[in-house]
């Protein structure tokens, strides 16, 4: 449901956004990356197809940020026994600490 999902994530944008930056979101968002960038605002720290989970085929999950200062490294959209969506991951990269998630 696009409008739904939409609709969700400018909610979850809005509530992250009254917490002190810099700021993470990241979940399961059942949105294409560019209709999250357009309705988040923020930047995408990993690409990876994540569904469905047995040969995934485009990317409804995301890790996301507003903070200019992290960088992303390593990407993998890993499968999971009890998903049919594959989890993302990526480490992340800032001033010369590096942090999975």
């Amino acid at each position: 449901m696009p409008g739904w999902n939409r609709w969700q994530l400018r909610r979850l944008v809005h509530d992250v956004r009254g917490f002190p930056g810099p700021r993470l979101l990241t979940g399961d968002l059942n949105l294409t990356p560019a209709a999250v960038r357009r309705w988040s605002r923020m930047r995408p720290l990993a690409t990876a197809a994540t569904f469905p989970a047995a040969a995934p085929d485009r990317q409804l999950d995301h890790i996301l940020t507003d903070d200019a200062g992290l960088r992303a490294g390593a990407v993998a959209a890993e499968l999971m026994p009890i998903s049919d969506h594959r989890a993302l991951l990526v480490d992340l990269d800032r001033a010369s600490k590096t942090v999975l998630i």
